[in-house]
């Protein structure tokens, strides 16, 4: 999605230019006619069209950004709660050998919670 803000904003860059080489050719006429009072009324309205879609692309993008930071925020503290499984698991692992192993060697009789 960054890559189609990206070739959006070149696109409302281009227009932009475009508007703007527009409106430069149109001042530079000697008299400025009725046509040309209508093309630069027509340019003037293309060019805000240009600005309000790249202020929806700002929007967008710091809307995509703040998800993006969102999710990675989530990734870590799923990261951080499987680490606490992982070493809760591993003592468990380590206390449930040293009972096998005691009670193979019969140094202990299992508790009635271990049985």
């Amino acid at each position: 999605s960054q890559l189609c803000i990206r070739r959006l904003e070149a696109q409302v860059s281009m227009l932009q230019e475009e508007v703007a080489c527009k409106n430069r050719a149109v001042l530079s006429r000697a008299a400025p006619t009725d046509d040309a009072k209508v093309v630069m009324a027509s340019l003037s309205r293309r060019e805000d069209q240009l600005g309000l879609r790249e202020a929806d692309l700002d929007d967008r993008e710091r809307t995509l950004a703040a998800k993006e930071l969102a999710l990675r925020t989530k990734e870590r503290e799923f990261n951080k709660r499987l680490d606490e499984i992982e070493v809760t698991l591993s003592a468990r692992e380590a206390l449930v050998a040293e009972q096998e192993m005691k009670i193979k060697r019969g140094s202990c009789s299992p508790t009635r919670s271990q049985r």
